[in-house]
């Protein structure tokens, strides 16, 4: 097996005149947090979905707290993870009330025989998951 590997991005639309020094300091953190959860033995999935809580409780990315609003004012977040492995994913879609949508994609994909959920039956399975709002 080879050596593994995480590559992160903040997002689409940067814009030159904008300073990123603290998303660059910000995910270098990410990284070097991650590289050692891989080093120690965690799961590849566990580290996908902890690293992209780290980039959702930021707000320095689009993600989580970093999030556009709809036309509404309203925060509706998408997440989708996919085990290589096994080929099984989950995905949540327009989701509202929750911090972390990746743990909700997760709860989806370990817990439900669905693929994806949205909206309204996102919202209502991730309260039966006791996930963070």
């Amino acid at each position: 097996m080879g050596r593994p590997a995480l590559i992160l991005h903040g997002g689409a639309g940067a814009r030159r005149e904008r300073n990123y020094d603290q998303e660059i300091v910000h995910m270098r953190e990410v990284v070097e947090t991650m590289k050692a959860r891989l080093d120690s033995g965690a799961s590849a999935l566990d580290v996908a979905v902890e690293t992209v809580v780290m980039l959702e409780d930021s707000g320095l990315y689009v993600a989580g707290r970093g999030a556009s609003p709809n036309l509404d004012g309203e925060y509706e977040l998408d997440a989708s993870i996919m085990d290589g492995e096994t080929g099984k994913a989950g995905a949540v879609a327009a989701l509202q009330g929750y911090k972390n949508p990746v743990v909700a994609a997760r709860a989806v994909m370990d817990k439900t025989p669905h693929v994806m959920l949205a909206g309204n039956g996102a919202a209502r399975f991730a309260a039966t998951q006791t996930l963070e709002p």
